[in-house]
């Protein structure tokens, strides 16, 4: 293990929200940055870790930037964690690795995590709303352009690495069932968990939300009123529901494991979601 590289008396980030993505990490991160004893980064994704070729300059240009002195005196309280949110960490080869050998093991993160087919519909949604996917391919392609749905959805194995590296005690695994539950045990378990005081409001609308999902027939289908051009339905992504039931036998043998590793019942993702939420 390479000491970690630390500027003198600078201090760096010690809290992190790495994944996965689409798993509610956009609304924690909010409340988060709101805590008068967390100071977050601005944006809250700076990206840098998963550089395979990190350098200690790039290390001293993302502290001046995302967690800049002069910024972190104003908070009113007096920061205990310096944050920051990149969703990509979980899964990247490279970003725990840099973590450590720039920031040391005093690591504390929060892995949001989520029912993969519920998560595996919402990514797929993310990348069409941007272009990336035309709306055409199945989400059982996982050996075709919707392979990264099926890979992001992946969790145990990644859980197994972060667990060796931070210890148990550093890592909250927060289900994304408990925000759809209930936002404020959401936020509050992580509160609790890096031992700060509540925070007095919660914001009840959920942050960066998607699509509600209808039934079909045999598919499920986004309700998109204008996200179409000229509301063509036929132009919307359908999932139909054998699809989904074959991708859930795909993941159940990460899912199994995952439980394992993690130690949370996730008897939940054995069947599909509700999908109310793309």
């Amino acid at each position: 293990m390479t000491n970690a590289i630390r500027p003198t008396a600078r201090p760096v980030p010690n809290l992190l929200v790495p994944g996965m993505q689409k798993s509610g990490t956009t609304f924690l991160c909010a409340h988060l940055a709101r805590h008068p004893r967390i100071y977050f980064s601005k944006p809250k994704e700076p990206d840098l870790f998963r550089k395979p070729k990190l350098t200690r300059g790039d290390f001293q240009r993302y502290l001046r930037t995302m967690f800049p002195l002069d910024r972190i005196a104003k908070k009113p309280g007096i920061p205990k964690y310096l944050a920051e949110g990149t969703t990509t960490y979980f899964q990247s080869p490279h970003a725990l690795g840099n973590l450590q050998k720039y920031l040391g093991r005093d690591i504390t993160a929060i892995v949001c995590i989520r029912h993969p087919i519920d998560k595996a519909v919402s990514h797929y949604m993310h990348n069409w709303r941007r272009g990336r996917l035309t709306g055409k391919e199945r989400i059982t392609d996982i050996a075709g352009a919707a392979r990264s749905i099926y890979e992001w959805g992946l969790c145990a194995a990644h859980a197994e690495r972060w667990i060796e590296a931070l210890g148990r005690k550093r890592l909250l695994f927060l289900r994304y069932e408990l925000l759809v539950e209930s936002p404020e045990k959401y936020v509050r378990a992580a509160t609790d968990f890096l031992g700060i005081e509540p925070l007095p409001r919660i914001e009840t609308r959920r942050i960066n939300a998607g699509f509600p999902i209808a039934l079909e027939g045999k598919a499920l289908v986004p309700v998109v009123d204008a996200a179409a051009p000229k509301n063509d339905r036929s132009l919307l992504p359908r999932f139909p529901i054998s699809d989904l039931e074959f991708l859930l036998e795909q993941f159940r043998a990460d899912i199994e494991r995952t439980e394992d590793v993690v130690g949370i019942d996730l008897a939940g993702w054995k069947t599909l979601p509700r999908l109310e939420v793309a």
